[in-house]
């Protein structure tokens, strides 16, 4: 599915993270979602899609590989400024990731039109998302700020 096809079908409210049926019998309102494994999911013309992923797609206009995820861990908070690509792809499980960029905490976003870098450090069992910049300059001294003010060693 494109970016064009789905925003044929949908409107997404970006910053309050909810879809709006465009066509249809219940066109305008806010659809509900049905949940699997607490993922919310929507169906288009009999396939079922992540809510998550739609939204990816919405906004940046392509359709993700890999699992978006909630920077607050709330699967339902659909708000674009709560997502992030996550470095594994969708399959289950557990796996090492190696950073395609070299950096510790550093991951580049090359399925989007204009690729960017993600800083996502681990604190405290917490995963935190530091943000996404345009270049990997930008992005390591993001990521050297953030670690310096909360008293982190950076390793090289």
């Amino acid at each position: 599915m494109t970016q064009e096809q789905f925003k044929e079908l949908f409107k997404f409210y970006e910053e309050d993270g909810y879809f709006v049926r465009l066509k249809w019998s219940r066109g305008g309102n806010p659809i509900s979602m049905q949940t699997i494994d607490d993922w919310p999911m929507i169906s288009i013309k009999g396939k079922k899609y992540m809510a998550a992923k739609l939204a990816w797609l919405y906004h940046y206009g392509v359709m993700p590989r890999k699992l978006i995820l909630p920077i607050n861990g709330d699967y339902k908070d659909l708000r674009i400024s709560n997502l992030y690509m996550s470095v594994r792809n969708t399959t289950r499980g557990r796996a090492y990731v190696k950073s395609k960029t070299g950096e510790k905490s550093i991951y580049l976003n090359d399925q989007l039109k204009n690729p960017s870098y993600s800083v996502i450090v681990h604190l405290n069992c917490e995963r935190i998302q530091v943000g996404t910049f345009k270049t990997l300059e930008l992005a390591i001294n993001a990521r050297n700020k953030y670690m310096t003010e909360h008293a982190i060693k950076v390793l090289k």
